[in-house]
């Protein structure tokens, strides 16, 4: 079921940036940069058809997607650390679907985009977040909500380093508890535990951000 979800939330977001123009940017970029896990679907679906001098996958997975085309370099990493060490102004757009809430640090990551992306750059990106921190008060008093974005942080923290060009939440309901999810993000492995039972209410409202951004 979590990979519908992530397949969804990868059509939804392609559908916000053929409305802000991001696909016209990704067809004329010259340095592109899909941060994800093993699918690296907009790596899969566009590299081929863009004609960016470097288009690069970076992925925490170690299972990675054997149909991407050749002409993506993908970098089995932490992405966390990648873009960390990546030159001040070296891509022109950084994509991710349904990834970056996985993050230990996302509002970290968020700002050192803001440096890596050049002048009139551009971020779009899907992640899942948690209404408020106070939906969740068993998993906040055990402090493990610090992964746990919701979507007023999210937009905050892009506002930092970005314009919002264009955003949308929609609601959606996961498979498994509140807790668990607070655990798997503490353990580094968000999104891949066991599902809970729908038909016992073992389920969490979450919400799809999805923003588009122009680095300012």
């Amino acid at each position: 079921m979590f990979s519908v979800i992530k397949q969804d939330m990868a059509f939804m977001l392609r559908s916000l940036m053929v409305r802000n123009g991001v696909m016209r940017q990704i067809a004329e970029a010259s340095d592109i940069i899909e941060v994800g896990d093993s699918d690296g679907v907009f790596t899969y679906c566009y590299a081929d058809q863009a004609q960016a001098v470097r288009w690069t996958l970076w992925t925490s997975s170690i299972t990675v997607n054997s149909k991407l085309p050749d002409s993506a370099v993908t970098m089995i990493c932490d992405p966390e650390q990648a873009i960390r060490l990546a030159p001040d102004e070296s891509a022109d757009v950084l994509l991710s679907n349904c990834y970056l809430h996985r993050l230990f640090d996302p509002h970290g990551f968020i700002l050192e985009a803001g440096r890596v992306l050049r002048s009139g750059g551009v971020m779009a990106f899907s992640a899942l977040a948690y209404p408020t921190i106070e939906g969740l008060p068993d998993a906040a008093a055990a402090g493990r909500l610090h992964t746990l974005p919701t979507p007023d942080d999210l937009c905050r923290w892009c506002a930092e380093a970005f314009d919002v060009l264009d955003s949308e939440n929609y609601p959606v309901f996961l498979p498994f508890r509140a807790g668990q999810e607070a655990d798997r993000h503490a353990a580094g492995a968000a999104g891949d535990a066991v599902p809970g039972n729908a038909e016992n209410g073992d389920c969490t409202l979450c919400y799809n951000v999805q923003l588009v951004l122009l680095k300012k």
